[in-house]
Parts: structure tokens; sequence; C-alpha cells
């Protein structure tokens, strides 16, 4: 089994791949409409950038895979510029009106709303623009997982469960499939099903493994419904009227759910890839610092 440190030095480098592939992706402040380009670095690597959390655990899953990480690294590079966009976006004063960001102004408060609005939208056209860039090799399987990754970051995923989030009395969130919290389901769509891309997209790249495809998508999803419940009892005691599950049903509930979720996605990735996997040690590092 991987040591803490061991992991901890695979995930570092896995980071340094993702932000040298964005680097490369993302169009210099100095290239015109340089200030549109600008905003999009901003977004991308203001405030040092973030963990990067969705690619890592794309590539590491990839590699108990046995996937290149050159060859799935444009599938992690869309997915964390996807990411972004959705950061963008609910930043803006029509959403959460967030004036910072990973410490750092919010797009919208250093360029302007309109500004923050092309940034997103611009980040979004560009993570299928790399995607469509690695399928010209010929191969057909990145017609699938651009499929996936356009469902998960949807209406019927990362989207809807936004526009679920903006519904101040939780009708809408009531109105999503499933009989749970309302929370939940909100969860579900907005944080979980792009974590479920990034468990389910190195199966897609694998002839003789995209069978598992629908059930690694599961398990990402549990990570991602653990990883959010784990960002509402950090929040608790914030915004009361924002939808914030531990709040509604207590911190221990809370937890409970959390742990339920972290030990399905732990049974697929343990039956399926070992308990001795990077893929296993990193979900139980992550979870850890979740703080479950």
């Amino acid at each position: 089994m991987m040591s803490e440190r061991g992991g901890r030095q695979a995930y570092e480098r896995r980071l340094a791949a993702v932000n040298a592939s964005l680097e490369a992706a993302v169009p210099s402040g100095d290239m015109p409409p340089a200030v549109l380009h600008e905003a999009m670095r901003h977004a991308v690597f203001g405030g040092g950038g973030g963990k990067r959390l969705r690619p890592v655990v794309l590539l590491t899953v990839a590699a108990d895979l046995g996937v290149d990480e050159d060859a799935v690294l444009p599938a992690a590079t869309a997915l964390e510029l996807i990411h972004n966009y959705s950061l963008v976006h609910d930043d803006l004063p029509c959403m959460d009106d967030a004036p910072e960001r990973r410490g750092v102004p919010s797009v919208h408060r250093a360029y302007g709303c309109g500004n923050a609005v092309l940034a997103g939208d611009a980040l979004l056209t560009l993570a299928f623009e790399v995607l469509g860039r690695a399928a010209e090799t010929g191969d057909g399987i990145w017609g699938a997982l651009i499929a996936e990754l356009a469902r998960a970051a949807g209406s019927t995923g990362m989207a809807g469960g936004q526009h679920a989030d903006l519904d101040p009395d939780g009708g809408a969130a009531l109105g999503l499939p499933g009989d749970d919290h309302a929370a939940l389901r909100v969860h579900r769509l907005k944080t979980a099903k792009l974590f479920g891309f990034a468990f389910s997209a190195p199966c897609l790249l694998v002839p003789d493994r995209q069978a598992w495809a629908a059930e690694f998508r599961e398990a990402g999803e549990d990570f991602g419904l653990a990883f959010q419940i784990a960002d509402d009892v950090r929040d608790a005691g914030e915004d009361a009227s924002s939808l914030n599950y531990a709040r509604d049903v207590g911190e221990l509930a809370a937890r409970r759910t959390a742990e339920a979720a972290v030990a399905r996605c732990l049974a697929v990735v343990d039956r399926r890839l070992g308990s001795a996997s990077e893929t296993s040690a990193l979900v139980r590092q992550a979870v850890r610092d979740m703080g479950l």
C-alpha cells in the first residue's frame, strides 16, 4: 500500500502536470482580446489555482488502469476548465455574489460582470476544444468521453444543480430526481457529477474496461457527495438562507451520510483496482483531509 508521503508526492507530480497543461491551453494575457484572456487566466490561476482535486483523481484512476498520462491529460484539463468556468459563474451577483475566490477578488470583481460571463463561456468552450483536439487522433473512444463530460456539466448535471440551488424556497431541489433530502439532490448534480466524470473517464479510454464506466461514475458521484457534505459541515454556521444538509439534519447525521457514501465509493475502487491501488490511497487521504 502506498505510504502517505508517497501519495502526497504522486499528488504533487500530477498537480504539476495539470497546471502545465492548463498553462498551455489557456491563452496568454498578451494575446488579444487581452482583457478577456486575463480574466480567464485569473479564473484558472488566481490565488494559486486551487487543489485541482478533480483532474488529479482522474489521472490517478487512469494510472491504476494502465492508461498513459499524456493520453488522458486532455480529459483532466477539460474537466478542470469546466470546474473553473462554473466557479466564475457561481460567483456572479445574480448567483452567490461572492467577492473573493481562493483569497483573491472573484473574476467579476476584478474584471466586471460582462467579462466574467464571457470568461466563463470561453473556459467552457475551451474545454471542449481541448477534447476535440484529442479526438483528432481518430480514436472514436473520445466521442463517448466528450458526451460523458457534457452530461456531467449540463442541465441534468452541474448546471441543473446550480439552477435548483438558486431557488430560495427549495422547490426546484425537491423536483429533482430522488427521494432523499433536497440538499443532497442538489449536491448529487452540482458537485458530484464532475467527480463522477473524474472516475469514469479513464474507463472509457480503455476498451476492455468500458463496461466499468457506469460503476466508476457512481463511485465518483459518491465521493463527490461526501466532499460536498464535508463542506456543508464546515459551513453550517454561515448563511442560513442557502441549502445546507448538515444544518438541516445535524452534524452527526451528515457525517454518517458522508461516511456511507465514502464506503460505497471505496467498495468499488477496492474491488476493481485493489485496496493497495493509488486511487484507494487518494480517496482515503482526501477523506481525512475533508475531516471525515
